[in-house]
C-alpha cells in the first residue's frame, strides 16, 4: 500500500497547488468555496500521513479534472489495498472528491 499512499499524497499536493492558483484570482462566494474545499484537501493529506507537500508540485489549473482523476485513482487503490484501513481511507477520499466535482 506504500506506493498507493505516496500516489495519493502526490495527488492531494497537486490539488492543493491548483486550489492555491485558483484562489489567487477568486473573489466572494467562489473564494469562500475554494477555501473550504482546500481545507478538506489539507485534511486528506494529513490523513494520508503528511501535513505538507513533500516537494514542489506542478499542477494545472483545472481543479475539476484533477478531482476526477484523483477519485478514479483512489477508487482503484481502495480495491487493491491490502490493509483495510487504507482501503477505507482511499474510498473515503475518493467519495469526497466525487462530491466536490458533483457539488
Amino acid at each position: 500500500d506504500s506506493s498507493a499512499l505516496a500516489t495519493a499524497r502526490a495527488g492531494e499536493s497537486a490539488l492543493l497547488t491548483s486550489y492555491d492558483a485558483a484562489l489567487a484570482t477568486a473573489v466572494g462566494a467562489e473564494a469562500a468555496r475554494l477555501t473550504a474545499d482546500r481545507a478538506l484537501h489539507a485534511a486528506h493529506l494529513a490523513a494520508l500521513g503528511s501535513s505538507t507537500s513533500p516537494a514542489p508540485v506542478e499542477a494545472g489549473g483545472d481543479v475539476g479534472a484533477l478531482l476526477r482523476s484523483s477519485a478514479e485513482s483512489l477508487r482503484n487503490a481502495a480495491v487493491d489495498a491490502v490493509d483495510g484501513a487504507h482501503a477505507a481511507l482511499f474510498a473515503s477520499i475518493a467519495a469526497s472528491h466525487e462530491a466536490m466535482v458533483d457539488g
